[in-house]
């Protein structure tokens, strides 16, 4: 424990400089390939079992659930910058441990409500790597047979009964951060789950490397935690974060899909010489090439922004979240196409970053309603 500390602090000291994020983010890259490649991530998705402890214990050496949090709690404190190069390493081999919520949205979220007695629970519990945290933030849409969540008093407390609906990462989560609203009004409930009453859906989704399930309530135990005011702050906080956390992860896997074409164009041939010496393989290639230097610079972007003024930018996050999804879509369908036929199979790790790509766009609505939203957002500032 005493090294693990003392890596966490050396980490922490070496991003106040370029060249330090730089020499963070190589240090970083070396230790995911080294723990989840990508061939590993293909094994946990054919088995699923994303809980994998012995690839939960190396994410936590890797101080990965640490990096949004304060040092005094156990935590990295990596800033945003940071925290963005952290999530485009984990997301170039699509590292499938539910550190997306536990790690980046979760204690975030948790500070903005500033609630004493969650913070020193919690917080050390993420940093240690002993409690993996999913938000349950969405109910169903108007129409729907599912009922949206809602709080009510039993006689040992407060209870949780209803339905949220694409809740990242409930499959491996030991607790649920769960939003209930009540027409303008948010207020968080922490519930256990594992609880009696607590039902996380097992159908297989689209992208098995990082599901978002449907997880049901029925009269849950649950604690609440903060203020209603902050509440509604937090969760507003949450979905900026979940939008720029997945935003920042689609960046670093679609450099991984470029350089898997690439490595691919050199080495296939065809009418006697490599396939990337055909023109359109040239074009496509140097079309990934713009998508990806293009994605990381907006990511950095909106990193930068919240680092110069204290507070993440929703709309700035959206901006980047419909940039960078179109991108990575058009990316790793390329990325397939440069491989031919045997892009599709499942021995190739091509057909995960689809379908992470395609799932993204589920995720966050897609390019439409990120537009829409960003539009609404402009309009009534």
């Amino acid at each position: 424990m005493r090294g693990a500390q003392a890596q966490k602090g050396a980490v922490t000291a070496m991003l106040e400089s370029h060249e330090e994020q730089v020499e963070f983010r190589d240090w970083l890259r070396e230790g995911m390939h080294r723990a989840a490649p990508l061939e590993h991530t293909r094994k946990i998705v054919e088995g699923g079992n994303r809980a994998d402890p012995a690839l939960w214990q190396s994410v936590v050496e890797l101080t990965v659930p640490a990096m949004a949090i304060p040092e005094a709690y156990g935590g990295t404190d990596l800033g945003p910058v940071g925290m963005v190069i952290a999530l485009q390493e984990t997301g170039r081999v699509l590292l499938p441990t539910g550190h997306l919520t536990t790690g980046f949205v979760a204690p975030l979220v948790l500070l903005e409500l500033d609630d004493a007695g969650a913070l020193e629970q919690l917080l050390p519990q993420i940093a240690s790597g002993t409690t993996r945290v999913a938000v349950a933030d969405l109910d169903p849409g108007p129409g729907s047979v599912l009922t949206p969540v809602r709080a009510s008093m039993g006689a040992d407390g407060p209870t949780l009964t209803g339905t949220k609906t694409v809740v990242v990462d409930a499959d491996v989560a030991d607790e649920l951060l769960v939003a209930v609203h009540d027409g303008e009004e948010s207020s968080l409930f922490l519930a256990s789950a594992s609880a009696p009453g607590v039902r996380i859906a097992s159908a297989p989704p689209l992208d098995t490397s990082r599901p978002a399930l449907t997880v049901s309530f029925d009269a849950a135990p649950a604690r609440p935690i903060g203020a209603s005011g902050a509440a509604r702050r937090a969760v507003e906080l949450g979905r900026g974060l979940l939008a720029l956390g997945v935003t920042a992860e689609a960046s670093g896997a679609l450099e991984a899909c470029m350089n898997l074409a690439v490595e691919y164009a050199k080495i296939r041939v065809q009418f006697g010489r490599p396939i990337g010496q055909f023109q359109a393989i040239k074009h496509l290639c140097a079309d990934m090439f713009v998508d990806t230097q293009a994605s990381q610079a907006i990511v950095h972007d909106v990193a930068a922004d919240w680092a110069a003024t204290g507070r993440l930018d929703p709309r700035r996050a959206l901006v980047a979240a419909a940039y960078v999804g179109e991108a990575f879509t058009r990316t790793a369908s390329g990325t397939v196409q440069v491989h031919g036929g045997i892009g599709i199979t499942w021995e190739q790790p091509t057909h995960l970053f689809l379908k992470r790509a395609k799932a993204d766009q589920l995720l966050l609505g897609g390019v439409d309603a990120e537009i829409a939203t960003l539009s609404e957002e402009l309009f009534s500032a």
